[in-house]
């Protein structure tokens, strides 16, 4: 009887300890990576990518998955660096190019709100390092919300890049003309009239956020957007630390593109892991008050930034509409979409988030072939999620 009780209090442990190991494994697996991949999507991407970079000439591509709100997985593919047999993954650093927008948006509100500042009121008097040259159009009519919503009549669509062991210029020069290859951002069109694409707007945000907070646009950006999102790998000026996992960008002779700088960075100096861009997107789509985003800006904020204000005017591009820092689609299937793309040598991107759904995708390619593949992820997004995107890719 003795031999029996032992034996069942035995039996009884054992099964206790499978349990409780079966419970830590399948927590475990739910947080790592591998689990990740039983998405549905992730499936479908697995499928799909390695057959479309071979035939586009594509290295690498990285892309991160949000799903009702909350991260659902990221993941590489293909190589970041072709000679050194480097594969892209979800922690290698890519810039994103003109995507940097979206997040120097966020920025930018949070500023406003902090600061109590008007969205309205002439940028012009809040500026001293640089002034707006004098124009035939009026100058007082350029805004903080202009800027942010491409209104604002600034020229220079993209702001210029220098090699990386250059010596690099101030902001200030590159606002005036005196550095780089885009000439002088001035207003050369009615402030509020028509929607003008402006990287040059978002190089006078940048020099308003650092005038305001007496910080660097990188420091400001790092401790009021990066940290409380938790995107270590973030920055908007290249970092030492993250050298070694940078990805090789490629040009559209397949041939490895010279190191770069762009000054301007709040246009599209950008540089992450589609790891760290997911809890951007997140940060768009997560309603709860104790969400990390809303320690950024406040509700009424992101709803005042994801609803249109201009009208999109590019060839080819019809009933596009543009809020404060990206675009915003209203779905034929219902809801809003807030979405941008980016383009600099050897990198395109495209970020799409479903307000409604809380779905939402970073894609970014190291290649300047990589348009072709972009369309076909962002495709198969719209199809597995029932998002009609037709208009806006």
């Amino acid at each position: 009887m003795i031999f029996s009780a032992c034996s069942r209090i035995f039996l009884a442990l054992f099964f206790i300890g499978l349990l409780t190991a079966w419970v830590f494994s399948a927590s475990h697996l739910a947080n790592s990576p591998a689990s990740a991949f039983k998405s549905p999507f992730a499936v479908k991407l697995d499928s799909a990518i390695p057959k479309l970079l071979q035939p586009h000439d594509v290295p690498g591509l990285a892309v991160g998955v949000i799903e009702r709100g909350r991260i659902s997985f990221t993941r590489g593919y293909g190589m970041a660096d072709q000679d050194a047999k480097r594969p892209m993954t979800e922690n290698t650093v890519l810039n994103f190019a003109s995507i940097s927008k979206p997040v120097t948006a966020w920025g930018m509100m949070h500023l406003v709100e902090t600061h109590k500042l008007s969205l309205d009121s002439p940028v012009g008097l809040l500026l001293h390092r640089w002034a707006l040259p004098k124009s035939e159009f009026d100058n007082n009519g350029v805004t903080i919300r202009r800027l942010l919503s491409h209104t604002a009549g600034i020229s220079v669509p993209s702001v210029p890049w220098f090699p990386a062991d250059s010596a690099i210029p101030t902001l200030e020069q590159v606002l005036s003309g005196m550095a780089g290859d885009k000439g002088l951002v001035r207003v050369e069109k009615q402030p509020g009239v028509v929607w003008s694409y402006s990287g040059g707007g978002y190089a006078i945000i940048q020099l308003l956020i650092e005038e305001l907070t007496k910080q660097t646009f990188d420091e400001y950006m790092r401790d009021q957007v990066f940290k409380p999102l938790g995107m270590d790998s973030t920055s908007y000026v290249p970092r030492v630390d993250l050298a070694p996992r940078t990805a090789v960008l490629y040009g559209e002779d397949g041939r490895p593109v010279p190191r770069y700088r762009l000054v301007g960075e709040a246009a599209g100096g950008l540089n992450a892991t589609v790891r760290d861009f997911v809890r951007f997107l997140a940060a768009y789509a997560a309603a709860d008050d104790q969400a990390p985003g809303r320690k950024i800006i406040s509700p009424a904020s992101l709803r005042l930034m994801t609803s249109p204000v201009a009208k999109v005017e590019l060839p080819g591009v019809k009933g596009a509409m543009y809020g404060l820092g990206h675009g915003v689609h209203r779905a034929a299937t219902g809801g809003f979409v807030v979405y941008h793309s980016g383009g600099n040598p050897g990198v395109r991107a495209y970020f799409l988030v479903s307000l409604t759904q809380g779905n939402g995708m970073i894609v970014i390619t190291n290649s300047d072939k990589g348009a072709p593949v972009l369309r076909e992820v962002i495709r198969l997004w719209g199809e597995h999620y029932k998002v009609d995107l037709q208009p806006i890719y």
